[in-house]
């Protein structure tokens, strides 16, 4: 559910239609959470962001746009900081070997970074059940105190393998870049990559990397692909795949067409505007037993829409400076 139509059925009847658009496009998904959280338990500073709101959509000026932004980012923060301290104190051992795995962590380092002292003390979760970047962590030590496997670190995302293990109780970090590079990783993804890829090389696409611009984005995303070939036969969706990267000129799977290198902030930001676009792999419905007409019709419309993003991006990173991206990047 989006964050507008939250609002509306918490009460908010009357929002204006260009600050909708604005909530809906502007805002990644976990802040028009954040804002539809400020609107239950913050009504004045809700009240406050929402004329700064008003006041823009009238003025159209950008510097105000990035200010709201930041500022619903800055809640954001607030609730995740919150969040991990009830967390933190909520966690408690279960299993037998509890004490032993608490005396193993320490009170000024844990096992997984000897050599980074801590700064949240507690005990160590037993589990990490929490699979996604949800939680907002930004470090090993965070992400083992609020139960999740998922951190972004320098710029990259990591993930916490084997946790809980004999051999590893506190886990393995790794790149989630690296484990796709050496052609590990979620089967099911894997197996997608594959299916999409005409011919045999689908692990070329990670082999190499531009200093700074780590992330591999498939422009024509893995996710949306899958649900529209969804239930076509081998052949013929192979055939259906090559038509349209003859008649659209969209790429699909591993192709190296269909790869763009990316600094993380800049993938962050693309992924927001294809879901502020409709596209979103979650959501999307499956395209089995619709016709062929249907799913060309669907990718034509798609192919548009990312050009048209392609040359906002060029836009944006025309009024980048050196390697700092321009406002609606950041």
């Amino acid at each position: 559910m989006g964050a507008t139509k939250e609002l509306f059925e918490l009460g908010l009847k009357s929002i204006k239609t260009p600050i909708k658009n604005f909530i809906d496009n502007g805002l990644s998904k976990i802040d028009g959470k954040s804002l539809v959280h400020m609107y239950k338990t913050d009504t004045p500073r809700f009240e406050k962001l929402y004329s700064d709101m008003d006041s823009f959509t009238k003025t159209n000026d950008e510097n105000a746009a990035v200010s709201i932004i930041k500022s619903v980012e800055d809640y954001t923060a607030q609730r995740q900081q919150s969040a991990m301290a009830e967390q933190v104190q909520a966690l408690t051992y279960t299993r037998p070997d509890a004490m032993q795995n608490l005396q193993a962590a320490g009170a000024d380092r844990l096992t997984g970074r000897k050599t980074t002292p801590r700064t949240i003390q507690g005990p160590v979760p037993p589990s990490l059940p929490d699979k996604t970047l949800d939680q907002g962590a930004k470090s090993y030590e965070e992400a083992v105190m609020l139960g999740t496997t998922k951190f972004t670190e320098d710029g990259k995302v990591k993930q916490i393998r084997n946790y809980g293990s004999d051999t590893a109780p506190h886990g393995r970090v790794t790149n989630v870049g690296v484990r796709k590079t050496s052609g590990r990783g979620s089967y099911a993804r894997l197996q997608a990559e594959t299916l999409l890829t005409l011919g045999d090389d689908v692990k070329g696409f990670y082999q190499h990397k531009l200093p700074g611009h780590d992330d591999a984005h498939h422009w024509n995303p893995i996710g949306i692909m899958k649900r529209v070939v969804d239930g076509m036969p081998k052949a013929k969706r192979n055939q259906f795949i090559q038509e349209i990267q003859d008649e659209l000129g969209l790429f699909s799977g591993n192709h190296i067409a269909n790869l763009r290198q990316l600094s993380p902030d800049i993938h962050r930001w693309l992924h927001r505007r294809l879901e502020a676009l409709g596209y979103n792999p979650a959501s999307l419905k499956s395209f089995k037993g619709k016709s062929v007409q249907a799913r060309k019709a669907y990718l034509k419309k798609f192919a548009d829409d990312l050009n048209k993003l392609d040359e906002e991006l060029f836009s944006e990173m025309q009024i980048s400076k050196g390697n700092k991206p321009g406002p609606k990047l950041q």
